[in-house]
């Protein structure tokens, strides 16, 4: 039995208490450990590198090959801006809609609100200071508009009055508005410590650059195994100041920013067609309905 989303739904995290299969199984539809006992497994991917990785998790832990199957969504249904945005007055008057100013170059850091924690604030401070034509695009959760007036009123005490006006609130997006706003995303800066997974690919899907800096847990490393995987660990940052620095790079060196475009173009079509992880995922679902060892798998 696999559960894909314990922690992201409290019916799954209560059924996971039982035990109703011989082998219990999570995946990253929440990328940590689930710390309950019924679990006997859970699996990650040689492609995001988590080291030490087994103290992490109250699971066993299995390593399967590639980046996930996930990735794979993104062949089957492609996550493409409109076309009618390849006008430059129609992505024009998308920037008044949302107020960003026409000459602006566009940070974008497009996370559930929960992932902005005070750690970002430095970061953002940095690159708006460095970059002062610059703004920082964020998003309203849907459910309700609290979370982002109580961001906004952290980020007025850390950035100061002056910066926080570069800081742009969307309101919640629809799927169709959500996909159109990457047609004015120059880069996104990726979440720390828990980094992105969809908004990464939603991002490198419309030849957006991302900015990561990854740590030593699963939610802190999809985007540098991606970026790994494109050939773009120049946009991997070291330490803070190096996320910073990049992103600053990114934002002044025109030639830079076209050539981290260019190659998530050219590389990411191979990705997301890689069945790697599926295969890795038949094998080992195999063994296991099969009454075979996992031993081959496990890290």
């Amino acid at each position: 039995l696999v559960f894909p989303e314990i922690g992201m739904d409290p019916n799954a995290y209560s059924i996971s208490f039982a035990r109703l299969a011989p082998v219990q199984l999570a995946m990253h539809g929440h990328a940590d450990t689930t710390g309950v006992p019924t679990i006997d497994y859970y699996v990650t991917y040689e492609g995001f590198s988590e080291p030490a990785v087994q103290k992490k998790y109250s699971e066993r832990v299995l390593r399967l090959e590639g980046h996930s199957p996930l990735l794979l969504n993104y062949d089957i249904v492609p996550f493409k801006a409109e076309s009618f945005l390849s006008d430059a007055t129609a992505r024009s008057d998308l920037r008044e809609l949302y107020g960003i100013p026409p000459s602006a170059f566009v940070f974008a850091c497009l996370q559930t609100l929960f992932k902005l924690t005070p750690h970002m604030d430095g970061a953002f401070k940095s690159i708006l200071t460095q970059n002062p034509n610059a703004v920082i695009l964020l998003k309203e959760l849907p459910m309700n508009d609290q979370v982002g007036k109580y961001l906004m009123q952290r980020l007025t005490t850390t950035l100061g009055p002056e910066l926080v006006r570069r800081v742009i609130m969307l309101p919640p997006l629809g799927s169709k508005e959500y996909q159109n706003i990457f047609a004015i995303v120059d880069v996104v800066l990726d979440s720390y410590p828990f980094g992105g997974h969809t908004s990464t690919m939603d991002a490198l899907s419309n030849d957006v650059p991302v900015v990561t800096l990854p740590n030593d847990l699963l939610s802190g490393r999809f985007s540098q195994g991606v970026l790994t995987a494109l050939e773009a660990t120049d946009l991997i940052a070291k330490d803070k100041e190096d996320y910073a620095r990049i992103a600053t790079k990114l934002a002044t060196d025109s030639a830079f920013l076209a050539d981290a475009r260019s190659r998530i173009k050219a590389k990411l079509p191979a990705l997301i067609k890689d069945t790697e992880s599926v295969k890795s995922w038949e094998r080992m679902l195999t063994a296991a309905i099969s009454g075979g060892s996992l031993q081959h798998f496990l890290v």
